[in-house]
């Protein structure tokens, strides 16, 4: 898991091609004008997933995981929560669903990021993460820019 501020998010590239992309779009691209839902920037390769919503209460959202691709979180507007654990002490409570590249799990939240405009997680597929807490009850407007490693 990688935590920092947007303006710092190049120092990560050569990490891998498809990740150098995806910095190159974010820093390229009005990420205010993506519509909401799935827009491809290349192919299954990057795509971003854009989302207006109300964080919700802890208790109400869930720990996810990924096999295929890393998730550069990213806030436009509000702020939000995002819990993480390490897979170690949490339970798998779905099947791996390929389309989806999804995996839930459940247990105790060990570590918090308070996210903010300004401000980036990228999560790779070890790291099992719980976003969408909310902070207040304002909209949150996120990305997340999926990048297949």
């Amino acid at each position: 898991m990688i935590v920092g501020k947007l303006k710092d998010l190049n120092r990560y590239k050569g990490l891998n091609q498809n990740l150098d992309k995806a910095i190159d779009y974010i820093y390229s691209a009005n990420l205010y004008d993506l519509k909401l839902g799935k827009n491809y920037i290349d192919n299954e390769n990057i795509f971003i997933n854009r989302f207006n919503y109300i964080g919700q209460k802890e208790f109400d959202c869930f720990f996810e995981g990924h096999k295929n691709y890393l998730d550069i979180h990213i806030i436009l507007n509000g702020k939000e929560k995002l819990g993480y654990s390490d897979i170690s002490e949490l339970n798998q409570v779905s099947k791996y669903d390929l389309e989806n590249d999804f995996i839930k799990f459940e247990g105790p939240i060990k570590n918090y990021i308070d996210l903010k405009v300004g401000d980036f997680v990228i999560t790779f597929p070890e790291d099992i993460h719980m976003p969408k807490i909310s902070i207040n009850d304002e909209t949150i407007e996120k990305i997340v820019c999926k990048v297949l490693v």
